[in-house]
Parts: C-alpha cells; sequence; structure tokens
C-alpha cells in the first residue's frame, strides 16, 4: 500500500510478486482497511504493543510483513504521507513460518482443523491450492484466476469471493440458484453443502494476494457475528506444492523437514496431539479421524505433506 500511494494509482502494484494490477479505486479499498473503525477497536492500538503475542485475546489482527514507520520513518509517515496509524502491527509471517519451520504444529493444526464435527473448511485461491485438499481438510474450494488482467476483473472478483463467503455464512454451503449462474467463467466454486454445516465453525482459509485484505475487511463483521474464522493463508503453502505455474516467494527446500522429520519434531507432534486429547476429553468431544499419539504414525502424518 505504501509503495502504491506512492506510484500513479495505475500499472502493477510494486513489490507485489502476484503482479496485481494496482488502480485508484483497488488501492483506496486497500487504505480504507487501515481506518475501519470496527477493526480497529478489535485489535491492538498503535500505542500499545502489551500482550500482542497472545493472538486469542483480540478478533482482528493486522499482520504486515515489514514495519511501515521503520522502513519510511515515524514523522515521514506521520507528516508527508498522513497514514497515522491507529492499530499495532503483527511481524511475524504466521502462516509462512508455520509451513517453512513448523511440520509439527502446521500437522497439528490439520488434524484439529479434519474434525468435520468441528469444523467446515472452505479454501479460496488457484487451482495449484486446490490440489490439496486430499492434505489441508478442505470441505469446499473456491478457485479464482491466479493472474487479474486489469483493475475491473480484480474488483470483480473480490466481490465475487464475498459474495461466496457470504452465502457459506448464511446458508453454510456454497451459492445456489441464480448467483451461482452469475458467477464469471474463469471462477469455479466446488464442493457440496452439508446439512451439518450450521452446527459447525466455518474456517476460511484466503490465498488471494492483496484481494484478501479486502474480502476479509469488509466482511469481518459477519463472520464474528457468525462465529466463523477469516484466516489469510497468502502464499503460506506453496512450499508444499509442487506446480510449475507457483509465482514463488520461497523455493521447495521445506520439504526436506516434512520428507525426513526431525525426531525432535516427531516428538512435538506427539506431545501436542497428548494436549489434543486433554482438550478433548474435557469437553467430551469424539477425537478427530487423524489422531494418534504413536510416534510412528506421527512421524507418517508429517511425511504425508510431501508424499
Amino acid at each position: 500500500m505504501e509503495l502504491g500511494n506512492e506510484g500513479s494509482g495505475g500499472g502493477t502494484c510494486p513489490g507485489n510478486v502476484d503482479g496485481l494490477p494496482c488502480g485508484n479505486t483497488f488501492t483506496s479499498r486497500l487504505r480504507k482497511t487501515l481506518e475501519n473503525p470496527l477493526l480497529v477497536a478489535d485489535t491492538w492500538p498503535a500505542n500499545n504493543n502489551a500482550g500482542i503475542t497472545d493472538l486469542f485475546d483480540k478478533g482482528f489482527i493486522y499482520q504486515s510483513s515489514w514495519d511501515f514507520t521503520r522502513h519510511a520513518g515515524r514523522n515521514e509517515m506521520a507528516s508527508h504521507e498522513g497514514w497515522n496509524f491507529k492499530q499495532q502491527f503483527w511481524l511475524n509471517d504466521i502462516i509462512h513460518g508455520l509451513v517453512r519451520e513448523q511440520p509439527a504444529d502446521l500437522t497439528a493444526w490439520m488434524v484439529v482443523l479434519g474434525d468435520k464435527n468441528r469444523f467446515r473448511v472452505t479454501g479460496v485461491g488457484p487451482e495449484w491450492l486446490g490440489h490439496m485438499a486430499h492434505k489441508i481438510p478442505f470441505d469446499d474450494f473456491v478457485t479464482i484466476r491466479p493472474a487479474m488482467d486489469d483493475e475491473q476483473e480484480e474488483l470483480q472478483t473480490v466481490d465475487f469471493l464475498k459474495k461466496e463467503i457470504q452465502c457459506r455464512l448464511n446458508q453454510g454451503g456454497p451459492c445456489v440458484g441464480n448467483g451461482a449462474a452469475a458467477q464469471p467463467q474463469s471462477l469455479l466454486s466446488l464442493g457440496t453443502r452439508s446439512n451439518a454445516s450450521r452446527a459447525r465453525s466455518q474456517v476460511f482459509l484466503l490465498s488471494a494476494s492483496m484481494m484478501t485484505n479486502i474480502v476479509i475487511a469488509d466482511l469481518y463483521s459477519q463472520a464474528k457475528a457468525a462465529g466463523a474464522f477469516l484466516i489469510d493463508i497468502g502464499s503460506g503453502f506453496d512450499p508444499l506444492i509442487n506446480d510449475p505455474r507457483v509465482r514463488r516467494r520461497t523455493g521447495l527446500q521445506a520439504q526436506e523437514r516434512y520428507r525426513e522429520p526431525k525426531d525432535v519434531e516427531v516428538r512435538r507432534l506427539v506431545h501436542l496431539m497428548h494436549h489434543i486429547r486433554e482438550e478433548y476429553d474435557k469437553q467430551h468431544w469424539p477425537l478427530p479421524p487423524r489422531f494418534t499419539e504413536s510416534t510412528k504414525d506421527a512421524r507418517r502424518l508429517i511425511q504425508s505433506w510431501v508424499q
């Protein structure tokens, strides 16, 4: 947003590896996500970073891969560009770091998300992410094109994604009837509606570049009211995806962590499984389908990401 704000508002957003168009309207909508009072009220204020490591403490988390004020200087950002941030940023790349460096934690998270009694998981992103459905427990997937030709297509995609997510928040499944027929031909919505959807928490894992920021900001209040989770996974899973079409921020080196997991990672996964069992026993829930406390099976679970 900072770099785009310095330009003419046209062309490709500087520094964005996805090559998204950076028109005036799109950049303006991105900027407004930083000023939305409903979002600011649900995060940490700019002048307070106490407790910011507790991700359960706030409903909305602003994440940036870099510190605007540290890069441009606090005075310049406040006076010259007029940003005047009201919120604190989380500066760690959560999902990317989880996938690249913490196989046990990632695997434990997916085991819990695979509990169909508790969660309904919808993925949003390019086709190659949808092909991870046998590893990421997607119940449903909304496919978008990996590139946008112009700002108009970009904004249409934002509206399409908002509509698709709203349908799921309202009725527990994909848009049906005339709404589905009105989708752009280049965008596909896959999956079936479950009768049990309303009884489960909905989780949306979105990988739609900067369009994700607008979609989550616009739908946050509705998702919060529905008890749903909107999570920007970015290109976090790319290191585990073998597809030549991926525009990579990182290579495939992380796959070695999964192919031959270290004993410490296997032990950590078993340790995390113990915590899962304790919580499930406390709540009197049946354990998730892929749950295991076996060291051998824990190793296989980690390896299954790259097999």
